[in-house]
C-alpha cells in the first residue's frame, strides 16, 4: 500500500464556516476502519486560497526518502513527493468515498473530482449570467 499526506484546509472559510475539524474526524475514523492510517499522515493546511470551493483537501502520495517539514500559507504546499489530487467541497459523506478510493485503491476519488467540477461549473455560469442581467439592467436605464 502507498504512503499518503491528506491535507485539509483549516483556513477561515474552510475551517471556520465549514467545519474542517469534522472533516478531520472522519478522515481519522474511515482511515483506521481501513486499516490504512499507519500508511497516511493526517495533517492541516493554513489555507489553500480556494475559498470559494471548500472545503479542500489535498491527497499526495509520499515518495521514498527522508522527510521534510513545511509549512505553507495561501498556497499549495511545495511538491514532497508523487503525484497530488485535490478535492474541492468536500462532506463527511465523501470522505469514505475518497479512503477506499484513493487511499486504499490508489486512484482517485473520480465521482467526486467530477462532481466538484459540474458544480463549479454550474456556479461560474451563475455569475456569468448575474453579470449579464446586471449589464441589461445598466443599458436600460
Amino acid at each position: 500500500m502507498a504512503k499518503y499526506r491528506v491535507r485539509i484546509c483549516r483556513g477561515p472559510t474552510c475551517g471556520d464556516e465549514r467545519q474542517a475539524r469534522l472533516l478531520a474526524g472522519e478522515f481519522d475514523r474511515a482511515m483506521r476502519e481501513a486499516g490504512c492510517a499507519e500508511a497516511t499522515e493526517l495533517c492541516w493546511q493554513s489555507c489553500y486560497g480556494r475559498c470559494s470551493k471548500g472545503p479542500n483537501v489535498l491527497v499526495r502520495e509520499l515518495q521514498e526518502g527522508p522527510a521534510q517539514r513545511t509549512f505553507s500559507v495561501a498556497t499549495p504546499p511545495p511538491s514532497t513527493g508523487g503525484p497530488a489530487t485535490m478535492y474541492n467541497y468536500v462532506t463527511p459523506v465523501d470522505v469514505v468515498e475518497i479512503v477506499t478510493d484513493h487511499l486504499v485503491k490508489g486512484r482517485p476519488a473520480r465521482r467526486l473530482l467530477e462532481a466538484a467540477r459540474r458544480r463549479a461549473a454550474a456556479e461560474e455560469l451563475a455569475i456569468a449570467q448575474e453579470i449579464a442581467r446586471s449589464t441589461n439592467r445598466d443599458g436600460d436605464s
